[in-house]
């Protein structure tokens, strides 16, 4: 044991410690110059100090490093949870957009066939008390025919001694403009969708069930010029002497004859025709084409439940003759008897 004793005559009083070393320790602590031990050991716990403040610096600079990376991930986290509160935001007004347009689709469609069912019930309605207008299509053959014979000049048929002449000059607007050549000042009809719409209807008031219609010329409308190029542009209307006529497509037959038919007689027709079918007859044409479908809007302007055997296909609506159907509780349904 190595006492240290501080020296009273320099007047310092300095505190003792007891150093405990082994007899290597010794034997190298006797070697050092006496007068030196003092700053050797002094040296030694200066060193040993030293490497204590550079390794609780070392310490603290990872301690740094280790706070500095934890703030940048916060920052990312509290960024990219802004973000997250901004979608949700975004996707909850969405979804409420889309609920609202769902909404307004639903009262759209609902609109659709309320608005549907009440122009078969108008049409119900007028076909029986007033009478069905069974010639329609009359202005959108001429106006097509019209667009591509634009400059050609006739003459009216029925009064050829009076060398009446017209021409088709412009066709643009929803209107065909007719020229009368054959004045010295030249001067101009037009013929509209109301125009045909007249025709129509004159036509109808003059049709008695007939395959044609039979009407003077100039009767039908008063212009002559309007008359000849209404004649002249539809495939379905000729003169004949002094008189127009028209022949009357074979759904607009049907549809007269079928106009005052009661569902029963309905029921009645169609179970003939499926009669027919099922024993090889029946068949395609134009005419059976255009008496099944005349048929159909019947059934159809009756108002009665027919989903059994009439659906829209592909936008059109067919009608089965698979079974033959009849009338219960209301609803017609196909049956096996």
């Amino acid at each position: 044991m190595i006492k240290y004793i501080t020296l009273s005559y320099l007047g310092l009083y300095m505190p003792k410690r007891n150093l405990y070393l082994s007899d290597d320790d010794v034997e190298l602590w006797d070697e050092l110059p006496k007068g030196e031990r003092g700053r050797i050991l002094r040296d030694l716990l200066l060193e040993r100090k030293s490497k204590e403040i550079l390794s609780k610096s070392s310490e603290n600079m990872v301690i740094s490093q280790k706070e500095k990376n934890r703030n940048e991930l916060l920052e990312q986290i509290n960024s990219y949870t802004k973000d997250l509160q901004k979608y949700q935001k975004d996707l909850k007004e969405i979804e409420q957009k889309i609920g609202y347009h769902n909404m307004k689709k639903t009262q759209t469609q609902n609109a659709i066939l309320d608005t549907e069912d009440r122009i078969k019930s108008l049409q119900y309605e007028y076909n029986e008390n007033i009478g069905s207008l069974f010639l329609p299509g009359l202005w959108d053959e001429i106006y097509s025919a019209a667009k591509s014979r634009v400059g050609e000049v006739f003459n009216h048929p029925a009064h050829k001694e009076k060398m009446w002449a017209f021409r088709i000059k412009t066709v643009k607007n929803g209107k065909i403009e007719i020229e009368r050549l054959d004045k010295e000042e030249k001067y101009s009809s037009f013929i509209t969708r109301n125009t045909t719409n007249q025709v129509e209807q004159k036509l109808e008031d003059n049709w008695h069930g007939d395959k044609q219609i039979q009407i003077k010329s100039g009767a039908l409308l008063g212009d002559y010029g309007v008359e000849c190029s209404i004649v002249k542009l539809s495939e379905k209307m000729k003169y004949k002497n002094e008189s127009i006529l028209y022949e009357v497509p074979f759904f607009a037959q049907y549809s007269k004859m079928l106009s005052k038919y009661s569902i029963e007689e309905c029921i009645s027709a169609m179970n003939r025709q499926v009669e027919k079918i099922q024993n090889g007859g029946g068949g395609a044409g134009s005419a059976r084409g255009a008496f099944y479908a005349a048929l159909k809007d019947r059934f159809l302007a009756l108002g009665f439940d027919t989903s059994s055997f009439i659906s829209n296909e592909d936008g059109h609506m067919a009608m089965s003759f698979q079974k033959k159907i009849k009338l219960l509780d209301g609803k017609i349904i196909q049956s096996d008897d």
